[in-house]
């Protein structure tokens, strides 16, 4: 079983410009069961917030990957955007 998650990531720049990207991931296995949106709710809070204390500046897709990685290692990646494939 698998799960997509959508996560929005509202960066801004030093100029006052706010950006809005969507990134989707899909967990699978023992790490798609249960309450896996709460776990990953929580972690991304929580680094958020320890970032912006330590004053480091990481972009929202690197904070993501950080986060997804310690939570849920080798059971998660993002899903490809845009593009095409033929055959």
């Amino acid at each position: 079983m698998a799960k997509l998650i959508k996560i929005t990531i509202r960066e801004e720049a030093a100029s006052g410009i706010a950006t809005v990207s969507d990134r989707t991931i899909v967990v699978w296995g023992k790490a798609s069961q249960n309450d896996t949106l709460e776990k990953l709710i929580d972690a991304l809070s929580e680094a958020k917030q320890t970032l912006a204390e330590q004053a480091l500046r990481k972009s929202g897709t690197c904070i993501v990957r950080e986060t997804c990685d310690k939570l849920f290692p080798g059971s998660w990646d993002f899903v490809a955007q845009g593009g095409s494939l033929e055959l």
